[in-house]
């Protein structure tokens, strides 16, 4: 197991289905994964013992967080739906809690990603960006994208004028200092 205090994998704005942090925590049962969401979980099968679900508003729990006590952290389409000033303050506790050399996925629509980017890039991040395809949104790891392409009309009120795009994935790095 990891040292007591580690979380391998942060999932920020997780939602209520467990699905992906229970894949990850049968898939390393010796680390720590932690999801994080202000909903409740929904009524699932128990989470295996290195899997814990918070039920939190985001950036109050990442406030708790110990420096450097996270190796990787994970936000899908979570960063949309914030303001740039409390985007920036995720960014900022982020950064505290990430363990040298450690990555922030990010996947938003391609519209938001320079504005984000350039926001990591303030807090010392080095950023790389890609467009993921429709394979890689159909993968399991994936299943917000995905669900997001296939029912677009739970996510924008006029589906007239909707133009679907395949989504971004950020990749931020926190440089270790020299």
């Amino acid at each position: 197991m990891e040292e007591p205090g580690r979380i391998h994998f942060l999932d920020l704005g997780a939602g209520q289905n467990p699905d992906r942090i229970k894949a990850l925590a049968m898939r390393h049962p010796d680390r720590r994964i932690i999801a994080v969401d202000i909903h409740p979980l929904g009524d699932f099968e128990p989470l295996p013992p290195n899997a814990v679900y918070v039920s939190s508003n985001v950036l109050q729990y990442l406030k708790t967080l110990k420096e450097k006590s996270v190796q990787i952290a994970n936000a899908d389409f979570l960063l949309n739906e914030m303001p740039d000033k409390e985007i920036m303050e995720l960014i900022r506790h982020i950064k505290k809690a990430l363990a040298p050399n450690g990555r922030f996925y990010i996947s938003e629509d391609r519209q938001n990603v320079e504005d984000i980017r350039r926001m990591l890039h303030q807090h010392g991040f080095s950023t790389r960006a890609r467009e993921l395809s429709a394979e890689e949104a159909m993968e399991p790891k994936t299943w917000f994208t995905q669900e997001r392409i296939h029912h677009p009309h739970r996510w924008n009120e006029s589906r007239k004028n909707m133009q679907v795009t395949w989504p971004v994935r950020i990749v931020a790095v926190k440089r270790q200092k020299r």
